[in-house]
């Protein structure tokens, strides 16, 4: 564990000299991307000397530590960093272990306190009867929040009033994890730790690979359809993407389902994986159904993956692209 004096003189030495608020617990220096893009040398970036918390006021940038801005402006203190601040043990310096290191530093939100424990306590406190009651509102039944492992937290400032939505590896450890707000006015919508989503698999922990594969957009989605599946966070996927490569590895065959504006971005990951040799399907959500969210898990499975699902091809990708 570092000391608070120790944070100050590392924040300092990397940032430059800092004015101290709150009886030294916040340290705020100049903020690298507020420079960068305007040259301002305002202080405005917030960097808690006990918890590593993050934030930027001009620029919103906001981080779980300051890892992610060491990374691109200060690589050397990046590495510093995890070796004396985090306690995490330094490996070689590829891109490959630079990702472990990332992942070895990923943990849940300070305080995170699961939802299924308490999904029948009406005495439970008010934040979370409130976060429950967005998630049933949304349609969500007892059974997802133990599935997903859904949880809240009343003491990380970072993930106050939002739903938080944790992923595992095939190991069983966490690997990544995404909030949702779910109180209006809470900004961003999503918000997620600075690891990058592209190198893991969401979800990989309730994954069959010898199984269809089902590919949505975002987690409200992927709590509405079949169980093997997963989700891009996005509506990309490329051949840098983990979850492109396991594909390939097991050749898994996959059912792509994206969101009804998103018939592109569809088209151009089936095609990607058909490209692969892997057995693609497609579901054309029916109108009025701007997504798999919109729907009950039941009606995806029973009525959506009955008579909505094609197989792709090369015709049919032709097809619809001039539609």
């Amino acid at each position: 564990m570092h000391t608070q004096g120790e944070a100050i003189k590392f924040i300092e030495g990397c940032f430059g000299p800092a004015k101290l608020t709150n009886g030294g617990l916040n340290a705020n220096v100049l903020c690298p991307v507020c420079h960068e893009k305007t040259g301002t040398d305002k202080k405005k970036l917030a960097i808690h000397t006990v918890s590593w918390l993050t934030r930027c006021w001009v620029c919103g940038f906001k981080g779980r530590t300051p890892y992610a801005l060491l990374r691109r402006y200060k690589p050397q203190e990046a590495v510093r960093f995890l070796e004396t601040m985090e306690g995490t043990p330094l490996l070689v310096g590829d891109q490959d272990n630079a990702f472990l290191l990332e992942q070895q530093a990923i943990r849940l939100p300070v305080g995170f306190q699961l939802l299924a424990p308490l999904y029948h306590d009406e005495e439970a406190p008010f934040y979370i009867r409130q976060a429950k009651q967005y998630l049933v509102n949304r349609g969500l039944t007892e059974r997802e929040f133990w599935y997903f492992k859904l949880g809240v937290t009343s003491v990380d400032p970072g993930y106050k009033n939002r739903i938080i939505i944790p992923s595992h590896d095939a190991d069983g450890e966490l690997n990544f994890f995404t909030s949702r707000a779910h109180r209006p006015g809470t900004r961003p919508k999503y918000f997620n730790p600075t690891l990058h989503r592209d190198k893991v698999v969401f979800n990989e922990l309730n994954i069959d690979w010898t199984e269809r594969l089902t590919i949505v957009e975002g987690p409200f989605d992927l709590f509405k359809v079949n169980d093997n599946a997963t989700c891009l966070l996005g509506k990309q996927l490329t051949k840098e993407c983990r979850l492109f490569q396991q594909i390939i590895r097991h050749q898994t065959p996959v059912l792509v389902c994206l969101d009804s504006d998103a018939k592109k971005e569809c088209l151009n990951t089936a095609k990607l994986l058909s490209g692969y040799n892997i057995d693609v399907q497609v579901m054309e959500l029916p109108e009025g159904i701007k997504d798999p969210g919109d729907v009950s898990r039941d009606m995806f499975v029973q009525e959506l993956m009955a008579n909505c699902v094609v197989d792709y091809s090369e015709l049919y990708y032709l097809r619809r692209l001039i539609e």
